[in-house]
């Protein structure tokens, strides 16, 4: 009995020794590589067009403000309703075009990005191979609260992503 514990105990560390985990940052990883950083200057840059779209629009819609406040006394009651009217209405544009723009930047941050770490995981399926890695865990991922720096290969998947 003693020699049957013995030998399960044994056999329990050489399958031990023989695992081999990975922790890899996904998100270090694409901000570390060419594609991820590219993607994000693409991004930015579309943000600042969006915003010079949204300044643009304000300036009419203050122009129109500072226009009617300087008019206000010299207008006609119908006339003051009318460019009222049109202020409330620069307004409401105004906002939709700053909350359609936002979500439509949004949705497409998240499509580009979910390709991209789509592309990361193949990188990082293709290297656990590899190298025979057991598992390979996503650092900034839920249940992760440790990983020895030592079996982190987010740089060893960042160096093959920029050589896509």
């Amino acid at each position: 009995m003693f020699f049957l514990c013995g030998f399960l105990f044994l056999q329990a560390q050489i399958s031990a020794a023989e695992v081999k985990i990975g922790v890899v940052d996904i998100q270090k990883a694409l901000a570390a590589s060419k594609v991820g950083q590219d993607a994000q200057k693409k991004y930015e840059g579309e943000l600042k067009k969006s915003q010079t779209e949204i300044d643009q629009k304000k300036g009419e819609y203050e122009k129109l403000q500072s226009t009617i406040e300087k008019q206000k006394s010299s207008l006609n009651p119908k006339a003051l309703a009318d460019k009222e009217e049109q202020l409330l209405a620069l307004e409401k544009d105004l906002k939709r075009s700053f909350q359609d723009k936002k979500e439509e930047l949004r949705r497409e941050n998240m499509r580009i990005v979910g390709e991209l770490v789509g592309k990361i995981r193949k990188i990082v399926e293709g290297i656990s191979k590899d190298s025979g890695y057991t598992l390979v865990v996503e650092k900034n991922g839920q249940g992760v609260l440790y990983a020895d720096p030592r079996y982190d290969i987010t740089e060893e998947v960042v160096s093959k992503f920029d050589k896509q």
